[in-house]
């Protein structure tokens, strides 16, 4: 992402857009306002740039933190959105809109719910057993690990 300026002005061939997004992952840049305003002057005056993150509460880090340390990094994906990339996108457009997703996450495996956990980017290997001895509890009581998972999308367009 931080060479994106470069990619855009020596290797695309298109240099503007109806549309710059990002789908989990503008949060992990080191960049991320410079990324943010290399979107926001790629796009025509009448396009758009969306973004999508994480946003807590996220039940699954939650779960984690109970049985392991959970990265500092992690709660600050959870918060960006409200607390940096907000004002950001205010600073940027002049319309700027928010949508909350909230989902409800039901996992009945629990060779799934541990095959997810371990792509996790708070994984840690400690926690495992008692995490996995949890999840094994709650499905044999109720079928499922249940947890909430919920998204930030922002939108803005009207350059100021």
């Amino acid at each position: 992402m931080a060479e994106l300026p470069v990619l855009i002005r020596d290797t695309f061939r298109q240099k503007q857009y109806t549309l710059a997004q990002s789908t989990y992952a503008l949060y992990y840049s080191p960049e991320r306002e410079s990324v943010l305003r290399t979107m926001a002057d790629a796009i025509y005056d009448y396009g758009r740039v969306a973004v999508f993150t994480p946003v807590g509460p996220h039940g699954m880090v939650d779960l984690a933190a109970k049985f392991g340390d959970v990265p500092a990094a992690v709660y600050d994906s959870l918060d960006f959105a409200p607390t940096r990339l907000t004002p950001m996108f205010r600073e940027l457009f002049w319309d700027v809109r928010v949508d909350y997703f909230q989902s409800v996450m039901r996992v009945t495996s629990l060779s799934d719910f541990m095959d997810f956990y371990r792509a996790t980017t708070y994984f840690s290997e400690a926690a495992v057993t008692e995490l996995e001895d949890y999840a094994r509890r709650e499905i044999e009581a109720t079928g499922a690990v249940t947890y909430e998972k919920n998204g930030y999308l922002i939108q803005g367009s009207a350059r100021r």
